[in-house]
Formats: C-alpha cells, structure tokens, sequence
C-alpha cells in the first residue's frame, strides 16, 4: 500500500504506456491507478504513436526493446514527426549502457532500468513532473488573470 502522498502523484495526469511486455504494462497501470492518475492509456508502440497526439499524455513510459516498433523508433517519431516534448521514461536493461545512451540521445528524459520497481516508477515519475509543474502542457485561461 502506499502513502497518501505517492497516491497523489498522478493526480489529474494523463499517462501513457507504450510497452509490449505484460507484466511492464501491469505494472505501470497499477502504480498510476494507485497514484490516482485520470486516465492511463496503454498498448504497443505503433498503437499508442497512433494515439499520441489525440491523448495528450502528461507523462510517457516507453520500454526500449518492443516488438512491433523499438522504443528509440517511437521516441524518434514522438520528438520528431509529431513533435511532442512530452516527459519519456524510457525502460531500459540496467546492463545495456549503450541502450541508454542511445535512448537518451532520442531525446528520453529518463532512463528506467530493468529490472524497477513501483519505487522506481515513483522516482523517476515524481522528478519529471516537478521538471514540468503543469505536465508540460500549457493552460489555456479565460477571463482576467488573478495577481
């Protein structure tokens, strides 16, 4: 169970899950459910490419070796062709230090390595956000500004 602060986390986030390995994405649904997260997508990387714009995630979780397309593939068309700067965990082998290094220069803003745990997933999730207050989407406001 966790603490009343890690509930909150996602709280009003949109999070996005691009990964083929099952237990990855159980995972990650399940620690963004618990962390009260409004609402979760996920599904392969071709899928959720498909989805991306539409979705408008405040966070991403991307595993680097799927089947149908590789995590630098979908980083690569994310940044590039639909030109989102959306906050990406990528999922990474703990022994693949040039895996890292690649995702990182696809524009990954933090590496994840596997094995992690909800901790992990908490950690890297929580630095992101606070990198990005608003989950790096800019609010539209109506009416006058309160000073």
């Amino acid at each position: 169970m966790m603490t009343g602060v890690q509930e909150k986390l996602f709280t009003r986030k949109k999070i996005m899950i691009a990964a083929t390995g099952k237990l990855f994405r159980d995972l990650l649904v399940v620690t963004a459910k618990e962390s009260g997260a409004a609402a979760i997508l996920e599904g392969t990387g071709i899928e959720m490419l498909r989805q991306a714009e539409h979705f408008a995630a405040d966070l991403i979780f991307c595993e680097y070796e799927m089947v149908d397309l590789d995590g630098l593939g979908f980083l690569r068309e994310l940044r590039r062709d639909l030109k989102l700067k959306t906050p990406v965990v990528m999922m990474v082998s703990q022994f693949d230090g040039e895996a890292q290094a690649r995702a990182r220069a696809a524009g990954a803003n933090e590496i994840m390595a596997i094995p992690f745990s909800v901790q992990d997933i908490l950690s890297a999730s929580k630095k992101l956000l606070a990198q990005t207050a608003d989950g790096g989407h800019p609010k539209l406001r109506f009416g006058p500004r309160n000073s």
